[in-house]
């Protein structure tokens, strides 16, 4: 229900391009609604998140320390609504991209976590991709940062714009919908005009 609010609030139609930043999983009632939403949509990016590659983890190797960490921070509940169409939804998520770089949009990149993408990369690893919060614990590695402004997830903050100094390095759309705590919302960006849309959590 937030999903479809936010697409209204932005007059999403079908023919535009959607991306979703990932962390798919693991929040709300209708976990298996929102996969089969956004996987079936046409014209529909999806970018995985860390608690998406949890899924997948968790159907190849079963509860390690780290799966057995998430289990409590979401991941039962994803168990639970998948049921014995995990490793189905699995799979799907294995197709899910770790950045996206549009030609259209060229002064962003889109991924998961506040990685400081470079083009010298050739790609972004795994594990930064996924679980980084560069920003907000090693600031120095931005101050000289001069790649794509990154429109990322991961860490909720009611802030969505980050600056290093005057310059405009970041846009963070995790809007911590799931916290519920007066502040969160399910936040969006629509192209080209970069309008930031926010809509609370519904059920």
């Amino acid at each position: 229900n937030t999903i479809m609010a936010l697409l209204v609030a932005m007059d999403i139609k079908s023919e535009d391009i959607l991306i979703n930043l990932g962390d798919t999983v693991d929040r709300g009632p209708r976990i298996r609604e929102a996969l089969d939403y956004l996987t079936t949509r046409p014209n529909t990016i999806n970018i995985m998140g860390n608690h998406d590659f949890m899924i997948i983890d968790y159907v190849e190797r079963g509860l390690t320390r780290t799966t057995l960490n998430m289990f409590n921070n979401g991941l039962d509940t994803t168990i639970k609504q998948l049921g014995e169409d995990i490793k189905k939804y699995s799979d799907l998520m294995k197709t899910w991209k770790s950045y996206v770089l549009l030609e259209k949009y060229s002064k962003y990149v889109f991924c998961h976590a506040s990685y400081p993408w470079r083009k010298e990369d050739n790609g972004i690893f795994t594990d930064e991709h996924l679980w980084e919060r560069f920003y907000y614990n090693d600031k120095d590695t931005y101050k000289k940062y001069n790649g794509p402004i990154i429109i990322h997830g991961h860490t909720p903050d009611k802030n969505p714009y980050e600056y290093i100094g005057k310059k405009l390095i970041g846009i963070n759309l995790d809007g911590g919908s799931f916290l519920k705590n007066g502040w969160s919302r399910l936040r969006g960006m629509r192209l080209p005009d970069g309008k930031l849309f926010e809509v609370p959590y519904s059920d």
